[in-house]
């Protein structure tokens, strides 16, 4: 295999993803003590029990019980980045404290088209119940929400932090976690096909079932249109080529290749994480004169 061969496509590559410019990227790891640039949906705010607290660099959104959830709806309450609008997403954020005891939904709101007011939020959300212990895809018509994915099974450990991660590319939405102790293999991925809204703003939900109070504890925002971060490429010590990219600042599938940009494949290899970079020696290409690789992402190709 030549190996140099690899490198210098690969590293031609890198340099094209680098030269790129996605659409700018949000971020927040609400380490200001504030929530400026958010925009808060309260609908029950009128009976106040909603609070919206920024306490040791993390964000935490409550709401107590509706006072009458045949009017106004059932406890719940968002918070919403509509400083930008994006049509294909890569939205994540982790999930550090809820309250096993609540029967509620926490998670992720992408391409919300409209609102936010009582009855008035249309896009999709990806969410994991606490009570159930599973996750799903939404797509949420006048705040009202229909699943469109199934409820793969997970359960998180209260007093454990994970990352959730929603992507979507044109009308295939991907939703997964990861324990934040390996963020390069999930624990559960839902995935859905939907065309209904093309485009919208990203942010935060938490949801009660049964209208009891609900709560979740966000840090570490980010969002973008989807776009994955520049790869680089070296020769490993031992013989092989390594190809990593910056995990938090979207994370991916793993590493496709081909032999002329035309058919790929995935790549088989070993994937460990060095600090923010996830590093992936790639195996699957040896025998080939020389290959190109890609970074694929999280969204169901």
């Amino acid at each position: 295999m030549n190996l140099n061969a690899i490198l210098r496509r690969c590293t031609k590559l890198c340099l094209f993803a680098a030269l790129v410019a996605p659409l700018a990227a949000q971020e927040d790891d609400f380490n200001d003590g504030n929530d400026t640039g958010w925009t808060r949906f309260a609908p029950l705010n009128p009976f106040g029990g909603t609070a919206f607290s920024n306490n040791g660099g993390s964000y935490q959104i409550s709401c107590q019980p509706s006072p009458d959830p045949v009017s106004y709806g059932p406890s719940r309450a968002a918070g919403l980045r509509q400083d930008r609008s994006y049509d294909n997403f890569c939205v994540m954020v982790d999930i550090l404290d809820w309250n096993p005891a609540e029967n509620s939904a926490l998670g992720i709101l992408a391409r919300v088209q409209s609102g936010p007011g009582p009855g008035n939020v249309n896009g999709y959300a990806f969410t994991w119940q606490s009570k159930d212990n599973d996750v799903q895809i939404s797509r949420i018509t006048g705040e009202q929400a229909a699943d469109i994915s199934g409820n793969p099974k997970v359960t998180l450990t209260p007093g454990q932090s994970y990352r959730m991660v929603f992507t979507g590319v044109d009308y295939r939405l991907e939703g997964r976690i990861y324990h934040h102790g390996d963020l390069t293999t999930p624990i559960i991925v839902a995935t859905a096909q939907d065309s209904t809204y093309e485009g919208g703003t990203c942010g935060l939900l938490i949801f009660s079932y049964e209208n009891t109070r609900c709560s979740g504890t966000f840090d570490n925002y980010f969002a973008n249109d989807g776009t994955p971060p520049p790869i680089q490429a070296t020769l490993a010590e031992n013989g092989g080529m390594v190809v990593s990219w910056n995990t938090l600042a979207g994370l991916g599938a793993g590493i496709e290749y081909s032999p002329d940009l035309s058919t790929w494949a995935p790549a088989s290899g070993t994937a460990t994480l060095s600090g923010e970079r996830t590093l992936f020696k790639v195996t699957s290409a040896e025998g080939m004169d020389f290959a190109y690789c890609r970074l694929r992402t999280g969204t169901t190709q």
